[in-house]
């Protein structure tokens, strides 16, 4: 009985390590199929004025502070945009500002969000299509 009962469990340590093999290679494979492709997904971002000249005593205001952003991206980007978020916020530059309020398009946000995410990152669509500056007479800051 002592031979039988030794194969036996041979055979059981033989199956379990088979049976953990297979799974952990599926489970790789898996994850590889699911990594193929590109992605659509919407981030949101804080967008932030830069380029307004304080020397005119004119204060601007960005009325709509968040944008989202559509982005096609490779899944792979996609993960490590999640694993190490970017907070800051997207700058955007604008120069001669004058009327009360002033409209600017927002795919002056395109390049900058689109190098934030990765090399494979392509920006569909950005809402608000116009974000909205309003300026108005205020003290120069010092």
């Amino acid at each position: 009985m002592g031979i039988i009962d030794t194969s036996r469990k041979r055979w059981l340590a033989l199956n379990g390590r088979t049976l953990l093999i297979c799974v952990g290679l599926s489970a790789f494979l898996w994850l590889l199929r699911t990594m193929e492709g590109e992605r659509t997904v919407t981030y949101a971002f804080t967008v932030e004025l830069v380029g307004v000249e304080a020397s005119t005593g004119l204060q601007a205001d960005l009325i709509d502070s968040i944008a989202k952003a559509e982005v096609v991206l490779s899944p792979w980007d996609h993960l490590l945009g999640r694993w190490r978020p970017n907070r800051e916020p997207v700058r955007l530059r604008v120069e001669g500002l004058r009327t009360p309020r002033t409209e600017v398009p927002s795919e002056q946000l395109g390049p900058e969000i689109a190098q934030r995410l990765g090399n494979s990152a392509r920006v569909r669509n950005i809402s608000p299509a116009t974000l909205a500056i309003n300026v108005r007479r205020g003290s120069p800051k010092r």
